[in-house]
């Protein structure tokens, strides 16, 4: 998810005359900064879901040997030292208004390569950790920024780029019509889909395969009760907790 914007610089050059004259003029920066902000959702290490994001900009503006940044070259046949300092902000918010956030500092020397800052965060969905039907459901956003400044002509680029996280709780039902498989200690027993309402569930939409202790039998029909988290739109990480069905039921 990238957001690339244009910049103007303004630089100082250093004249014969031993006087400095400051000469402004706008460069086409596009394919100097470019700020990447994305976020994913995995299970931390007791099995409970958490949601990680982070920010990224990427200066070319200091790289002399740049392929897209025409300012990047421009620089380079100037002697006069310059550094970027950047300025990098992730920010995640639940709907209850939990918040976790991280601003990061970094610079480039001119001339020097190309320039990065990272900020990266992380939240629990389940806040205390609880039963799936006890987490925060509803609409998440996360946001990233970003702001460089030129140690020689201020101001250099900036952005904000926010999205949107959706957390559900969906069903998904299965049948154990494929048997199952024994691997070690371990019964692995595959399901199809069970749906009354003839629906695609949100999760386990090709049917799915549950673990059991080997000296136990694959239960007839099982109920998913899935945590779905969908960020900005993509196919939705899910989390799930299994329980003993009767027959088929509605989807989700």
């Amino acid at each position: 998810m990238k957001h690339i914007k244009q910049a103007i610089c303004l630089l100082v050059i250093g004249i014969a005359s031993q006087a400095f004259v400051v000469e402004a003029y706008a460069i086409d920066a596009t394919g100097c900064e470019a700020t990447y902000t994305d976020a994913t959702a995995s299970a931390d290490a007791n099995g409970y879901p958490v949601i990680y994001a982070w920010t990224t900009t990427t200066d070319e503006a200091t790289d002399p040997g740049s392929a897209n940044c025409v300012l990047g070259r421009e620089m380079a046949t100037n002697n006069y030292p310059y550094v970027h300092h950047y300025t990098t902000t992730i920010t995640v918010k639940s709907p209850s208004g939990r918040t976790t956030t991280q601003t990061t500092y970094g610079q480039e020397q001119g001339r020097s390569g190309v320039g990065t800052n990272t900020a990266n965060t992380s939240i629990d969905v389940c806040d205390p950790m609880d039963e799936l039907p006890d987490c925060e459901l509803g609409d998440w956003s996360y946001e990233g920024s970003e702001s460089s400044t030129c140690s020689i002509a201020g101001f250099f680029y900036s952005t904000v780029i926010n999205f949107n996280i959706t957390i559900a709780l969906t069903d998904t039902y299965g049948a154990n019509t494929l048997g199952s498989q024994i691997i070690g200690d371990t019964r692995f027993c595959n399901y199809t889909l069970a749906c009354s309402n003839n629906i695609t569930p949100t999760c386990q939409s090709r049917g799915f395969t549950v673990q059991y202790p080997v000296s136990e039998t694959c239960p007839a029909y099982l109920r998913l009760s899935n945590l779905a988290i969908r960020i900005n739109g993509a196919s939705p990480a899910c989390f799930w907790v299994a329980f003993n069905a009767d027959g088929p039921g509605p989807c989700s």
